[in-house]
């Protein structure tokens, strides 16, 4: 076992983890308002707008500070299609979707370094929109997942409050481990979807389940230790007004980070049963 730890964790290394995930961080500052918007508009469907706001808010209140959950509202708030133009319409909508599929396109790109696998040249715009279209099914996707996360908290907290008040602190106690196992298979699931979806490699299933189960596990531990780092240390005031940009380019950093271990771990997993790395018709 820690011959395959020690094997990950240099594969992890050799493919410059550290430059792939400043490089998401740097996209994802671009994509987060409109991945907010998507969904946000796909919670719509369910649930009122107050609301929404209020459960994202909560969420990311639980990663940042209230000024950096504040800042990224004020984004959201600047990219939103007011404008009665039809043709200020279309070009928020354009790049609405180029910001929003920005971050798993080059997701895709690290991944696809893992795999040492590239796309075809020839590929060309084709190749260009087909990358985005399959992002946004991806954002779709990873939107409905986060609605669901959020649902499923917000009913937590409702049956745990009604609880407290009727049954025994153990019991309690039980309902909450059954949130934390349940956010984590939603975690572990869209990390999963990401390893088996974005490369241009034929991975199975099995493999990318491994692989989402260890990045999950990875990325929880370390929400943790970022939420004490972003209480105590409080980087973000070495940077004035940047500081709430600062803070979710940090969160994303070492997402990616987390991200990209689960990919060697699909890798590593996929190619000890089978050698051959199968690239899809995309690539080589």
């Amino acid at each position: 076992m820690f011959s395959n730890i020690k094997n990950i964790f240099k594969s992890w290394l050799d493919h410059d983890p550290f430059t792939q995930s400043a490089a998401a961080a740097y996209y994802a500052i671009f994509s987060l308002p409109g991945l907010l918007i998507i969904f946000m508009g796909i919670s719509a469907f369910f649930l009122e707008q107050k609301e929404i706001e209020e459960k994202i808010t909560a969420h990311f209140n639980t990663i940042f500070n209230e000024n950096t959950t504040a800042s990224i509202y004020q984004i959201v708030d600047n990219m939103q299609l007011e404008d009665n133009s039809l043709l200020a319409v279309g070009v928020g909508l354009l790049t609405l979707f180029l910001g929003a599929t920005g971050l798993f396109v080059q997701l895709q790109r690290s991944l696809n370094n893992i795999w040492d696998v590239e796309e075809r040249k020839s590929s060309g715009l084709w190749r260009f929109m087909l990358d985005r279209m399959l992002s946004l099914g991806v954002i779709i996707t990873v939107g409905f997942l986060f609605l669901i996360s959020l649902l499923t908290t917000a009913l937590v907290t409702f049956v745990i409050e009604w609880f407290s008040s009727h049954f025994s602190p153990a019991l309690i106690q039980t309902i909450t481990i059954t949130n934390f196992l349940l956010s984590f298979m939603t975690i572990t699931l869209l990390f999963s979807i990401i390893f088996k979806v974005l490369p241009d490699v034929k991975v199975a299933w099995k493999h990318a389940l491994e692989g989402g189960v260890i990045s999950a596990a990875i990325f929880i531990m370390g929400e943790y230790a970022l939420k004490y780092y972003f209480e105590t240390a409080q980087p973000q005031t070495s940077f004035g007004a940047a500081g709430s940009i600062i803070l979710i380019m940090i969160w994303v950093f070492y997402s990616c980070m987390s991200l990209l271990v689960g990919a060697e771990s699909t890798k590593f997993f996929q190619t000890r049963v089978n050698k051959k790395i199968e690239p899809k018709d995309s690539a080589k």
